[in-house]
């Protein structure tokens, strides 16, 4: 956080992972308050920003396999960290490989990126379901049948390596 702090000071701005550009003028100012929220956005910015970077990535990635394999199966929604689908049955298999694929290689970091989902009528079910069998998904197992995880995490040991995002969400909804 002081490295990002510092840097700021130096250069005006943070930079996220793909080099995009928060420039902070307030950064060196000397009210307190105005260059205590600076110093925030110079810590923020970079992993927020670097978050936005990764899943856009993966957004165009997947879009373009989607168009190339010919699949029915369409990106509906985004919020946030999350992907949302509107899947045919016949494509559900298919497109989890796919969105997993090209989630977990949006961006290499030092740690992988793991990439779960999870599928139901709506969005609210498929998170729901996500949320409830996260720590199975983790392990590898499917369990129930039917449910899977979509959710990026950075697998570190439980050590946050800054300024890398620490996690990212989608979720895989058959709308």
């Amino acid at each position: 956080m002081t490295h990002s702090i510092e840097m700021a000071r130096e250069k005006g701005y943070t930079q996220t992972l793909c080099q995009r550009r928060c420039y902070l003028p307030d950064i060196n100012s000397n009210n307190a308050v105005v260059r205590g929220y600076a110093e925030r956005n110079a810590i923020n910015a970079p992993i927020q920003g670097s978050a936005a970077d990764i899943i856009k990535r993966a957004m165009i990635r997947i879009q373009k396999r989607l168009q190339t394999e010919g699949m029915r199966s369409k990106m509906i929604l985004q919020v946030h960290d999350e992907l949302n689908f509107s899947v045919p049955p016949e494509e559900k298999e298919q497109l989890q490989a796919l969105v997993i694929e090209e989630m977990q290689g949006a961006y290499e970091l030092r740690v992988p990126l793991v990439a779960d989902c999870g599928w139901g009528t709506n969005w609210l079910e498929a998170m729901k379901l996500v949320a409830e069998h996260a720590p199975e998904l983790a392990g590898g197992t499917l369990s129930p049948p039917n449910i899977f995880g979509q959710r990026y995490r950075r697998e570190s040991g439980g050590k946050c390596l800054p300024p890398s995002p620490q996690t990212f969400e989608s979720s895989v909804a058959n709308v």
